[in-house]
């Protein structure tokens, strides 16, 4: 009999383990595939709150196309590119408007330095909610974010170059908010080159280590600054 019962609870033990195994293969592709992760803080947070609208999504798309030509200026002030408009429209097929959108909002941004320093309210609603849970006073871009999120972008740039980081950064501005998109949107003329060489080490740790980015604004230069969270 007390072999049985060992047995029996042998049995159950080894039932549990299955159970759990198809329970981890089962839950975890759902919780992905419903983009929802754990905060750094343990609470739940839905990711996918920031959303990219879908003409913005086409020009950055177009820009995502491009990333090896990007590059600094050799004063590391500005942000150019190998390519011609004729290269961009005859080989990537770039249009009239995509082309202005990465002259004018990418290549040649306006530069306002008032808009961009100190700190502020973010936008209200889910957004704000889900980067205070994380602790982030900014712009939080979580693992799911990065990877498959509205800054996979980013994760995609990180790898490439910093340059291409600024381009993929710069064309993202609109959807940040605040003084981080104000900032965002000024390019490297406002951030420097160092700051973008910074923030894709940390994209690329954060992404490795399956967190986070939190990204703030603050008095001084750069006017942003970012960690791992």
């Amino acid at each position: 009999m007390e072999r049985q019962g060992t047995f029996k609870h042998r049995l159950r033990l080894i039932l549990a383990s299955v159970l759990s195994l198809i329970m981890v293969g089962v839950i975890l592709p759902a919780t992905s595939a419903n983009a929802i992760e754990a905060s750094p803080a343990g609470d739940c947070i839905v990711s996918g709150d920031i959303e990219v609208d879908h003409e913005l999504q086409a020009n950055l798309d177009k820009i995502m196309s491009v990333l090896p030509y990007f590059r600094f200026t050799e004063d590391g002030q500005q942000l150019d590119m190998t390519l011609s408009r004729e290269d961009l429209q005859t080989q990537f097929g770039f249009t009239d408007d995509q082309y202005e959108f990465l002259s004018q909002k990418v290549l040649h941004p306006d530069i306002d330095a008032h808009a961009t320093v100190g700190t502020g309210k973010q936008k209200t609603g889910m957004a704000t909610m889900r980067r205070a849970m994380a602790g982030c006073s900014g712009v939080y871009m979580s693992y799911v974010d990065l990877t498959a999120g509205f800054a996979a972008a980013l994760f995609a740039a990180s790898q490439v170059s910093p340059a291409a980081l600024a381009a993929a950064f710069t064309a993202l501005s609109s959807v940040f908010g605040g003084p981080v998109g104000a900032a965002a949107a000024a390019g490297i003329g406002l951030l420097g080159a160092s700051f973008f060489a910074d923030l894709g080490a940390k994209i690329v740790g954060a992404v490795a280590k399956r967190k986070g980015v939190c990204v703030t604004a603050r008095w001084g230069w750069p006017p942003l600054q970012s960690e791992i969270r």
